[in-house]
């Protein structure tokens, strides 16, 4: 078997096992208020790093998915756009929202990697 296939299928338990894993339930909302259930990784991180590799308090959310479970009827990737919406339970149980900043699909393995900010969008940015 091809190895692209095989890692491909394996993303199934590297980014969508909840049970055994490190993955999470998110919901992903469009500009249309469409929804899609989904499963990936979360990174929630209050620690970033300045221009000059200080750290500083700060915080970088992404969230990491399998590209093949979002589709269109025909298919065809659904590629997340600025603006977007996410949401999903944190380990205390509490609903975190964030908006989609920048998406970055790596097809080759077949992952989608969204990066997030809190703030984006609330003031028609």
């Amino acid at each position: 078997m091809n190895l692209n296939v095989l890692a491909e299928q394996d993303l199934s338990c590297t980014l969508e096992d909840i049970d055994n894993g490190f993955a999470r339930e998110f919901t992903l909302y469009d500009t249309k208020n469409a929804s899609y259930e989904l499963c990936g990784i979360i990174n929630d991180i209050s620690l970033v790093f300045d221009t000059e590799g200080n750290a500083i308090s700060g915080r970088a959310i992404t969230i990491s998915y399998r590209l093949s479970k979002l589709v269109d009827s025909s298919g065809n990737y659904i590629r997340p756009a600025t603006g977007w919406q996410a949401a999903w339970l944190d380990m205390s149980g509490n609903e975190v929202k964030a908006f989609v900043r920048d998406f970055n699909p790596d097809r080759r393995l077949g992952i989608g990697l969204l990066v997030l900010d809190l703030e984006f969008g609330k003031s028609g940015d």
